[in-house]
């Protein structure tokens, strides 16, 4: 990245991923296609899937092709050390959570391999791959390709690395690298391309005016879904009255707002008052930190947030999506919400109104939640149907990410005992609904 001058320039669009893996010792794969013997058939189904999660690996000038110029010092960009080490860096700081570059990435559900291996008490090594293996990794018409191969009829995608996190005091830097980011979205990937790969415009809370200015031009530019990350913003709950101009908007626009898996806050200010590391590398945290502060508390403390703060009671027209965050924490969650609410009916202070109807209730209504992640943080699907009913649950893959399967497909083994009708709705017509393809 260029520090002087007048423009911020990116690295070469076409840069090779690196050829030095950060990880010498571990086995290294060129993955050009799928094994056959390794994915379901997607002709065993008799309609096409949407998947609501699927990702695509950044390139180095994600943030910095088109940033503004007065902010190239606060860029998050990729350097390379005196030994050719490369890393995330926003501004002059490393990424705390995970600096590692997407050169070399797990192979495609290669994390349930490792798993099933080691708790058979087996020695293995992950497969890890070149981001750009696989053309559908990086480029939107090789995806649409896959797409026609796994029987996918359109996906949302998202990203693979947070850096939202590095700019919790700099709301003005934080949006400089947001808008920066989503123009290379739309870009490279686009908003909506030809209706078949959706992805998502990402947006903070962190400044209501920013976000509003960001809103509306993504929503020009075609966006139908956008993203926030969990937890709270700039000491405030996302539900707070505050930012009702924003929520009006959203609403107004009948766009979903995805709540994918990502930082939450948590990592730093949890950590900090249970006497754990703050800022620490995801390599370095504890069990403790992994339990506190990543994926389900912050999830189901957003959900109770959102309901108790009456945000779906104001603006009865929202839908939520809570993407790859699990899914065992969602019928306890709707028990004890509903537990809280009946023994403080008479609370003198409901920050944005009391709610006209039970918590679960209103979940039911205004919650989607994608089932899929591993196997020790999600629900059987029985129990997600009894808890919030079979409309409300959507399929996402994680394809290519390790964490998922092969290929999408292949989840319908984890489908035994739903039938056609109840499958055809979570595995397409839910997720159809939801990006105006029904």
């Amino acid at each position: 990245m260029r520090r002087s001058g007048t423009a911020c320039a990116p690295p070469s669009r076409s840069r090779p991923a690196s050829t030095s893996p950060p990880w010498p010792t571990i086995r290294r794969r060129t993955l050009t296609s799928l094994p056959e013997d390794r994915m379901t058939n997607p002709a065993s189904l008799s309609f096409p899937i949407v998947d609501l999660d699927q990702h695509y690996y950044e390139p180095d000038d994600c943030c910095t092709r088109h940033l503004e110029v007065k902010f190239a010092d606060r860029a998050v960009h990729i350097r390379t050390d005196e030994k050719e080490r490369r890393s995330w860096f926003a501004g002059d700081r490393p990424l705390t959570f995970d600096r590692r570059p997407l050169d070399y990435v797990l192979e495609p559900g290669d994390l349930r391999r490792l798993m099933a291996e080691r708790s058979g008490g087996g020695v293995t090594e992950p497969r890890v791959i070149a981001s750009n293996a696989d053309p559908a990794f990086r480029d939107r018409d090789a995806r649409l390709e896959k797409l026609d191969a796994f029987g996918v009829e359109a996906c949302v995608m998202f990203s693979s690395f947070f850096f939202e996190n590095e700019f919790l005091e700099d709301a003005a830097g934080c949006f400089a690298n947001l808008r920066a980011y989503n123009r290379w979205v739309e870009e490279d990937w686009g908003f909506a391309y030809r209706d078949r790969l959706f992805a998502p415009a990402s947006l903070s809370l962190l400044d209501l005016g920013l976000a509003l200015e960001e809103l509306e031009r993504v929503l020009a530019a075609g966006a139908r879904l956008v993203m926030l990350r969990t937890g709270p913003f700039a000491g405030r709950s996302p539900a707070d009255p505050h930012f009702d101009p924003f929520w009006a908007r959203v609403e107004e626009a009948g766009v979903p707002v995805v709540l994918h898996v990502s930082l939450s806050t948590y990592e730093t200010e949890i950590s900090r008052i249970w006497g754990e590391p703050v800022n620490s590398e995801m390599g370095t945290f504890s069990a403790f930190q992994w339990f506190t502060t990543f994926m389900h508390r912050p999830i189901v403390d957003t959900m109770a947030s959102l309901v108790f703060n009456n945000l779906f009671g104001r603006f009865p027209g929202l839908k939520v999506l809570s993407i790859e965050n699990g899914s065992a924490w969602l019928p306890q969650l709707m028990r004890d919400l509903d537990h809280v609410m009946h023994y403080t009916q008479d609370s003198t202070r409901w920050l944005g109104g009391k709610p006209d109807a039970l918590p679960s209730e209103i979940l039911r209504e205004h919650l989607y939640v994608s089932p899929f992640y591993e196997p020790y943080y999600e629900a059987p699907m029985a129990d997600l149907i009894d808890a919030i009913g079979i409309d409300r649950l959507i399929f996402g893959s994680d394809w290519p990410h390790g964490e998922g399967k092969v290929a999408p497909v292949d989840y319908l083994a984890d489908l035994e005992g739903i039938g056609e009708a109840d499958a055809e709705r979570f595995l397409r017509g839910n997720g159809a609904r939801l990006l105006g393809l029904a």
